[in-house]
């Protein structure tokens, strides 16, 4: 479980190791999409490279190619993941995923350790990365959240617990990030 509080927690912490290998960085802008060695278009990073090319790890960043969020693009990237690699996803709301159906999606094109995170405040500045799914951790989340303050804000505390409590909480959030490793050769047999 994944709960990560400072000023601008790093998305990098989430990764199961961190990449030392061949990096494939789509979306985002300025440092938020700094991950590891620069690319070049022999790296098939930029359209002139192998097609057959697998990365280390494949990072979509919000905002991310429209393609790379449709279901049907889950085969392609399990495809440009190397086995034991890692997809970090981040997927706004509104193209109207959940993360259950994300990561059901994943997990039928060969990807395997999936996690979903909440970012509080949105991809571009987070305050805390809320591991979704499991209900104890999102409760507390709630309850420390909205412990005290206004009606307004005890009325939302209340609104969180009843969602938690009745499995809709992750179909709520406004955005999540998806950690998955693809499942090495051997593990797909």
């Amino acid at each position: 479980m994944a709960v990560a509080q400072s000023p601008a927690p790093d998305w990098h912490f989430l990764l199961p190791t961190l990449p030392h290998g061949s990096v494939l960085c789509l979306g985002g802008a300025g440092p938020r999409a700094s991950i590891g060695p620069p690319l070049s278009p022999k790296d098939g990073a930029e359209g002139g490279g192998d097609p057959l090319a697998q990365y280390d790890l494949v990072a979509l960043l919000h905002p991310a190619p429209r393609w790379a969020l449709n279901p049907a693009a889950a085969a392609t990237l399990a495809r440009i993941v190397r086995p034991g690699g890692t997809l970090y996803l981040e997927v706004p709301r509104r193209i109207g995923r959940t993360p259950t159906g994300m990561v059901r999606t994943l997990r039928r094109s060969g990807f395997s350790s999936l996690r979903c995170y909440w970012p509080r405040q949105g991809f571009e500045r987070p305050d805390l990365w809320l591991e979704l799914g499991h209900r104890r951790v999102n409760a507390y989340y709630a309850r420390q959240m909205v412990h005290t303050g206004s009606l307004r804000r005890r009325a939302v505390g209340a609104f969180l617990r009843v969602a938690i409590a009745g499995g809709v909480f992750e179909a709520l959030v406004p955005g999540y990030a998806v950690v998955a490793v693809r499942a090495g050769d051997d593990d797909a047999r």
